[in-house]
């Protein structure tokens, strides 16, 4: 994979926009690859190492047109670092964060 732009920091980890680079160098699919980190830098803890296979289940196993599509690869992205990173569809647009303060507060439908 390679790294276009950050889109995006949260608790958890960091999710980057990037593309899968395919055999003989080409430029495969756009790809969101969020970077998950130790909460307290050095190792995770037991805690964590479960919360993180979690969602990578959790992300198996959900299909639904309202939410992003699986994991579709999970690895270290440098071997010994500690950290792990999950390969998920790339769904473009605005965030919230761009949608709540072009509209203001949303009203449920």
């Amino acid at each position: 994979y390679t790294a276009e732009k950050c889109i995006g920091v949260g608790g958890t980890g960091t999710v980057i926009k990037a593309r899968k680079i395919l055999p003989g160098g080409k430029m495969g699919r756009k790809c969101a690859v969020k970077v998950v980190m130790p909460s307290r830098g050095g190792c995770f803890t037991e805690a964590e190492k479960k919360r993180l296979q979690r969602e990578i289940a959790i992300l198996e196993r959900i299909q639904h047109p309202n939410l992003v599509s699986g994991v579709g690869d999970v690895g270290k992205p440098v071997e010994g670092m500690e950290a792990y990173y999950l390969v998920m569809e790339l769904v473009e647009g605005q965030t919230l964060e761009e949608i709540l303060k072009e509209r203001g507060r949303l009203r449920p439908r």
